[in-house]
């Protein structure tokens, strides 16, 4: 038995602008439902608890009226833009976000118990006070971080008892069991200040039916402060998150600086935006941006980065949101765009154009339900399937989109499910690597930003009867002919897939779904299938060196996992070029590129291929084992070729020559959760030849019991069992004589020895 210590990961959101009172009021109230409108941009990961219980200076109390209920709210990836409305529904029961129509959405209500109002007008004995505050946790003393408080009920008492802030709205004049108000019958705009002044009348609220019967929007804008880019300077300031920018000369980020707005971004006529790859590369508007009839952003991209824009924000006018993707590497691509534009418009600069038909097509669409590759026109909608795309050079690839095209919402993919019967994917001449050929599906990265698979894949209504990996057609893979690489969540760490990647996931039947909601998207990632690791999991990495060609292999630990292939493992791709073979075996026979093993264990092995067409080529083998820091593991690579065995937690490298006589499954890695002393290993304690039909082991003086198991010369297990020596021998019955490895192996020793 063995303590566990994981190590835990802390997520600490940090925002432009502390949230300030008023910055969330509430204008609709019932038994049942509470709205809020947004007065300015929100962040996202800010946090509000709101309650209808009391601070009374040291502690919580219940509301005057006896209830307690309570309910978290987090702002999604993208925050909420000011004038939003959210609407909190459910509050008998269990608190919650309501979706659809014009109400935010991208919210999540946790910590919800029931509220319980009492509505009881000017009535000094019981009244419902509700405070929204911004606390370090619900529990927390409130003072300084109120961002509303409505008392429905006397104020005077209220306020002298708790103390309660200025900034609180009182229902006056009724005993209303719903209570509404209408901040701008009229419909126009309004300040931050004239809106809460409003909100601050009693005599403006109203019965209704219920909350959500307001109609929105109550509040035309917010009219926040503007500022103006004339091409060389602000006339009013730097814009941020709690103001308005209108862009009215030529602005670039990597020379201008990094752009924030609050609410509205407009591009005026004949005006580019430009948004670097590489310098100040993500545009943070979160509101409305707008572009003019002749405006344009453009949004650069490359193997240094991809500009990103706020998926979460809304798109206006007929002016055009531009991709200019820079493809440095010739071959074939995977693209898709994160918007409605037909392949005609797409253009390059460097002589290419889109061949649809015949030996010149160089585009091709994915078709799940045969599993091949199919011809397509130019008035195909590029941002409906993945495409595969052949350059022939390096390119610069111009992809215009209208602005009121771009998504700006969540995606589901109902995925197909076929069985090529020998025919799976590829791009054209290259071919497709692993043996497992049905379920296919090449699906696109729907938003303007990176799309986040961790995010995606760590909450599980987002993938129905689909394996959690992503394969990615990465052009700079094989020597520069391309490969695929595969990826997963839980074993590889955090990945963000590029905006316009088309990538291809796998649905185990026709069920098969994958859901992208929009806070799935990141402003960073990396480009084709670069990996960061993150420290809540514990992993180590091998990566196979061949004559300075490199693939590296991850392992993981989880509690849900398999040693046979699970959903978290991905199918070897790999290989070709200078590029060595270099992949794992589960307990069931599949090769895999990235392999998660049950958290809990005493021993797990499986056996490692690497090979490379470099024969002779020196190789090696290392060990990164930085992220099992507090995870005890002693990692050993036994090689059935030579017969060499290596600790590599002690010494992190083995080294070895390509041999195409070594066995396909040439490597035993072993793993204990105790260790084992390398002398315990040695060959030459262990004999084993034929005798008749029996195999005699012979181990010097032994009378204990093992596990057998011999492997033929190819490295694969042909028979397991249990043997028991006496006076250092034992016996075991065999139908022929055998040729091949003998392993043997109990807690605490291990033992192996070929057999010709």
């Amino acid at each position: 038995m063995y303590k566990l210590i994981l190590a835990v990961l802390v997520f600490v959101g940090f925002t432009a602008r502390a949230q300030e009172p008023g910055d969330l009021a509430v204008v609709g109230i019932s038994t049942t439902e509470m709205m809020y409108i947004s007065l300015a941009y929100i962040p996202e990961g800010t946090v509000l608890h709101i309650t209808e219980r009391i601070w009374n200076g040291s502690s919580w109390d219940p509301g005057a009226d006896g209830g307690s209920g309570n309910t978290t709210i987090t702002i999604g990836a993208g925050g909420m833009p000011a004038n939003s409305y959210i609407l909190i529904e459910n509050l008998a029961t269990t608190p919650s976000i309501a979706t659809g129509g014009n109400y935010f959405s991208n919210a999540v209500a946790s910590n919800g118990t029931s509220f319980s109002f009492d509505f009881q007008g000017n009535n000094t004995g019981t009244c419902t006070i509700l405070t929204v505050h911004s606390a370090s946790t619900f529990n927390s003393d409130p003072t300084g971080t109120y961002i509303w408080v409505i008392a429905l009920g006397n104020f005077n008492v209220l306020g002298s008892t708790y103390g309660i802030p200025e900034n609180c709205a009182v229902n006056r004049s009724n005993n209303a069991n719903i209570t509404t108000t209408s901040l701008s019958p009229s419909g126009t705009s309004a300040s931050k200040d004239e809106a809460l002044n409003y909100i601050d009348s009693g005599s403006n609220w109203t019965n209704g039916t219920t909350a959500s019967s307001l109609s929105v929007p109550i509040i035309a804008s917010i009219d926040l402060v503007n500022t103006t880019w004339n091409g060389s300077s602000w006339d009013n300031g730097t814009p941020n998150t709690s103001t308005d920018a209108f862009i009215a000369g030529a602005y670039n980020t990597a020379t201008d600086g990094a752009l924030t707005v609050g609410d509205s971004l407009t591009i005026q006529d004949g005006v580019t935006l430009t948004v670097d790859d590489a310098t100040n590369s993500s545009l943070l508007a979160y509101g409305a941006i707008h572009t003019n009839t002749s405006g344009t952003i453009v949004l650069e991209g490359s193997n240094s980065g991809y500009a990103t824009i706020p998926s979460s924000a809304s798109f206006s006018g007929s002016g055009t949101i531009q991709y200019q993707i820079q493809v440095n590497e010739a071959g074939w691509h995977h693209f898709s765009a994160p918007g409605t534009v037909t392949l005609s418009n797409i253009s390059f600069n460097n002589g290419m154009s889109l061949s649809y038909s015949g030996a010149t097509a160089n585009i091709y669409a994915w078709d799940a339900t045969t599993s091949g590759w199919v011809l397509t026109s130019s008035g195909a909608n590029f941002g409906s399937v993945g495409y595969a795309i052949y350059f022939p050079s390096a390119q610069l690839m111009t992809i215009p989109i209208t602005a009121t095209n771009m998504n700006n919402a969540q995606e589901t993919d109902a995925l197909s499910y076929h069985d090529p019967a020998g025919n799976p994917p590829g791009n054209s001449a290259t071919g497709w690597t692993t043996g497992v050929e049905d379920g296919w599906n090449l699906v696109r990265n729907p938003f303007p930003e990176y799309l986040d698979w961790d995010l995606l894949d760590n909450d599980g209504a987002n993938l129905s009867n689909m394996d959690a990996a992503v394969y990615i057609w990465d052009p700079t893979a094989g020597s520069g002919t391309g490969a695929y690489v595969s990826y997963s969540s839980a074993v590889g760490g955090a990945f963000g897939i590029s905006p316009i990647q088309a990538f291809f996931v796998r649905s185990s039947n026709s069920s098969g779904s994958l859901i992208k909601p929009i806070d799935s998207r990141a402003t960073s990632g990396n480009e084709y299938l670069g990996k960061t690791e993150t420290s809540d999991i514990p992993r180590f990495r091998l990566t196979a060196t061949v004559d300075g060609f490199t693939k590296t292999h991850s392992f993981a630990f989880l509690k849900d996992a398999s040693t046979n292939k699970d959903r978290f493992d991905t199918y070897a791709f790999q290989g070709g070029g200078n590029i060595p073979f270099f992949y794992s075996t589960t307990a069931d026979s599949i090769r895999v590129d990235n392999q998660a093993w049950p958290i809990n264990f005493s021993t797990i092995e499986t056996y490692l291929s690497c090979f490379s067409t470099k024969e002779g080529a020196n190789a090696t083998i290392t060990l990164d084992d930085d992220q099992l820091t507090y995870f005890p593991l002693n990692i050993y690579l036994l090689d059935l070729h030579t017969m060499n065995v290596v600790d590599l937690t002690a010494q992190r490298s083995y080294a070895f020559v390509i041999d195409s006589t070594a066995p396909v499954q040439r490597f035993r890695l072993m793993t204990f959760s105790t260790g084992i002393e390398i002398p315990e290993f040695q060959v030459s304690e262990l004999a084993a030849h034929n005798a008749q039909d029996q195999l005699v082991l012979r181990l010097s003086e032994s009378s204990e019991t093992f596990t057998c198991q011999l492997l033929n010369w190819n490295g694969q297990l042909i028979h397991e069992t249990d043997v028991t020596f006496s006076q250092g021998e034992a016996r075991l019955p065999t139908s022929k004589r055998f040729e091949g490895i003998v392993i043997l192996k109990n807690a605490k020793e291990y033992y192996v020895v070929k057999v010709l």
